[in-house]
């Protein structure tokens, strides 16, 4: 009797190790899906920082690498500007430097875009164009202009479009978004934008129909804009955080702490 209720506890214990075993192995991937779903507002591309540079604009996101226009300030004074290629770890790969002055950059699908820094006719004598990046050597290897009177603050690719967020050169308290066709090289879809208050914009990004927007002299508010009829839908003020960049990855919105070096997800703006 004795031994025929020891064999029965021995396969209890078995029972209840095999359960552990399994519950554990269940249990391994679980653990695993809820940190990663936990972390994913927390996630964060390492941003490069080289003493006497700054990251500042838009960025630019390929799939595999991110492109940043990175600007050498002397004295208060931008001297010299960089096109910046790094990797999720903030491995620098490439550093080209344009000799054109060029304003933003976008990458839409296929091929990484520039422009110049205004549009005006009276600023520049090759103002208005854009320009394809040869992502291997850095160079600017084709343009197309728009003759149009402006000054651009902000480029970013979305929808099979370049989007350029701008000011008219006579009238700089308007601002206006446009959609440009790259492949009929012409502006498809102008509106101006509804608030006044969109001076000192430093880079935009584009997802799902809205044009985002950092604002501020000193890179502290992003505004979410209807691409369709410019009204400003949402503002997310990030007193904290000094932005100084902005960029989307076509699910979320990812904006670069000038402080940490790092580029975040903006919170609210990830898809279901």
């Amino acid at each position: 009797m004795g031994a025929e209720v020891n064999l029965r506890q021995d396969k209890k214990r078995k029972r209840i190790k095999i359960g552990g075993i399994f519950f554990i192995l269940w249990a391994i991937p679980l653990v695993v899906f809820l940190i990663t779903l936990l972390s994913e507002d927390n996630d964060y591309i390492d941003v490069p920082d080289i003493p006497g540079k700054m990251i500042g604009g838009s960025i630019a996101y390929d799939g595999r690498y991110c492109w940043a226009t990175r600007i050498e300030i002397s004295f208060g004074a931008a001297i010299r500007k960089e096109i910046v290629q790094f990797g999720p770890s903030g491995d620098v790969y490439h550093i080209f430097t344009p000799t054109q002055d060029f304003c933003g950059i976008a990458y839409e699908g296929e091929r990484l875009w520039t422009a110049d820094a205004a549009g005006s006719a009276d600023y520049l004598s090759d103002d208005g164009n854009f320009y394809i990046i040869d992502q291997e050597s850095g160079q600017f290897i084709e343009k197309f202009a728009i003759h149009r009177d402006y000054l651009l603050d902000g480029l970013t690719a979305g929808a099979g479009k370049l989007w350029v967020l701008g000011r008219y050169s006579e009238q700089q308290d308007r601002v206006f978004i446009w959609a440009v066709d790259y492949h009929i090289r012409s502006i498809t879809h102008e509106v101006e934008v509804s608030k006044n208050s969109m001076m000192c914009c430093s880079g935009i990004a584009f997802l799902d129909g809205y044009i985002w927007a950092v604002l501020g002299p000193a890179g502290d508010e992003v505004v979410k804009i209807s691409a369709h009829d410019g009204r400003i839908v949402q503002r997310y003020g990030l007193s904290e955080t000094e932005i100084n960049g902005i960029a989307s990855d076509g699910h979320r919105i990812l904006i670069v702490d000038r402080l940490t070096h790092q580029l975040y997800t903006l919170k609210g703006t990830e898809r279901d």
